[in-house]
């Protein structure tokens, strides 16, 4: 879920007017690296403050998914 949202942020993930989602093939291999970059940097600093904003922030349903997983 967190990556998702992470990607949803990101616009690498988008939800179409439908209620689908879609990627969007060009931005997903950049949005990949910056999110190894972020998880790899609170891991290797050990910032436990970012990493529970992190989790805080990126571990929720999106109430929009929610609607469709029901």
């Amino acid at each position: 879920m967190m990556e998702f949202n992470y990607y949803l942020e990101h616009g690498a993930v988008k939800r179409e007017a439908t209620g689908k989602y879609s990627l969007d093939f060009e931005k997903m291999p950049g949005q990949i690296e910056n999110l190894a970059k972020e998880l790899l940097e609170m891991e290797a600093t050990g910032d436990r403050a970012r990493a529970e904003a992190w989790f805080k922030k990126y571990d929720v349903i999106p109430p929009e998914l929610a609607e469709v997983v029901g």
